[in-house]
């Protein structure tokens, strides 16, 4: 079955896109970041304020979180946004592992001693000073250290298993484990039921959580006060769950070894406990091209079949329509009761048949998908978008 093109679909990009990810749009859409009235954002990390594109059913954001997006916005506008989970994992966990790999064996102090090196010396007198300074950089080996995962989640699962391939003891916490994330994990990692045993046992702190209410500062002065004198916290999850005004009073008074993180923060970036990145958790080339694929499959399915797979703020159906629907209503409304009663009766007043329907709520709307195998009005359209409590409602029509 195709999706019939009533015209062209705009899609605005706001950041670079992968050439590979763009070429998954066929000859029916018009992409590019001075596209007009686009139907849809394709975003990597621009922020975005659906204020100011009145006419768009959809944000696919190549990437994990979503925390630039104007989410609550979107989702009273019925706007659906889409991001990428998983593509980026490996990314992030190999850029953990390198990091600390780093710090313990203090390899920015051990190349940054080996380029100080006079090019003139003979290679008898580079042996005997390279001989004399190297203790300067003796490191710790990773194995039989106590390593603490927070979050349990995609990059949690990668980093925690790769801990334990290093020989490491692993402790992990997540407040909502995923069944999907834990059949995962390498078993040999001790699951605590409370993030507290993490902070008090892990000599390093791996943080893995999205930006949420909850998550926002969840290390701050009181967590911190919990856990060992010689922890080392790493953060390449977000910026905002560490408290960084903390993070400095810690490091300053001794009650922190060292802060690894991939965010820039002035009064953290020349602090001599803090190893920055320049926020480089999913800057591979495969990741970016994984990630921006998967944003372009995912918003192409929405916007040719109403499929929200990977929607963050509507609920997920995975539903393609049978070969003999020609036409499908995808309809947004406020989660209310009632809803699905006035979407039937509009239907049957006007003697249409409903073959399919799906329908999935979370609390903020109701999400649904409505198959008819005839051509629907538009105007019987337009007497659902008049029912109230209805955001919106778009026709798509098949060809058999």
């Amino acid at each position: 079955m195709n999706s019939l093109h009533n015209g062209i679909r705009r899609i605005r990009t706001m950041n670079a896109i992968h050439e590979s990810a763009l070429a998954l749009f066929g000859s029916h859409y018009e992409v590019g970041p001075d596209v007009e009235d686009p139907l849809a954002l394709l975003v990597r990390s621009a922020p975005i304020d659906t204020d100011k594109y009145p006419s768009i059913l959809a944000i696919a954001r190549a990437g994990v979180g979503v925390d630039k997006i104007s989410l609550a916005k979107a989702t009273a506008a019925g706007i659906c946004v889409i991001n990428t989970p998983g593509t980026n994992a490996l990314s992030v966990a190999e850029l953990v592992a390198a990091a600390v790999g780093n710090y313990y064996r203090n390899l920015d102090g051990a190349v940054a001693f080996t380029r100080s090196l006079d090019p003139e010396l003979s290679d008898e007198a580079m042996d005997k000073l390279v001989e004399e300074e190297k203790k300067r950089f003796v490191g710790s080996e990773l194995a039989g250290k106590m390593l603490g995962v927070l979050g349990l989640g995609s990059v949690g699962v990668l980093v925690a298993n790769a801990g334990i391939a290093a020989g490491m003891n692993v402790i992990g916490y997540d407040a909502a484990p995923s069944w999907r994330h834990m059949l995962r994990l390498n078993p040999a990692m001790k699951a605590a039921g409370r993030l507290e045993d993490v902070l008090r046992t892990a000599e390093i702190i791996s943080v893995h959580v999205p930006l949420l209410p909850a998550t926002e500062k969840m290390l701050g002065v009181r967590q911190i006060s919990l856990m060992r004198k010689d922890t080392v916290i790493v953060n390449y999850s977000r910026k905002e769950v560490c408290d960084s005004d903390a993070i400095l009073a810690a490091l300053d008074g001794g009650a922190l070894r060292a802060y690894l993180t991939d965010f820039p923060q002035g009064k953290l970036n020349r602090h001599p406990k803090v190893f920055c990145t320049p926020h480089l958790g999913a800057s591979t080339n495969e990741s970016e091209e994984k990630s921006a694929a998967s944003a372009v499959t995912r918003l192409q399915e929405f916007l040719e079949y109403g499929v929200t797979v990977n929607s963050v703020n509507f609920p997920t159906i995975e539903d393609f329509p049978d070969p003999n629907v020609c036409t499908r209503l995808v309809i947004v409304n406020r989660d209310v009761p009632g809803m699905i009663a006035a979407v039937s009766s509009a239907l049957g007043d006007a003697g249409i048949n409903i073959s399919g329907f799906k329908d999935k709520s979370n609390g903020a709307v109701g999400y649904n998908l409505v198959d008819i195998e005839a051509w629907v009005p538009e105007e019987i359209a337009q007497k659902i978008r008049d029912v109230p409590n209805v955001i919106n409602v778009r026709v798509l029509r098949f060809e058999n």
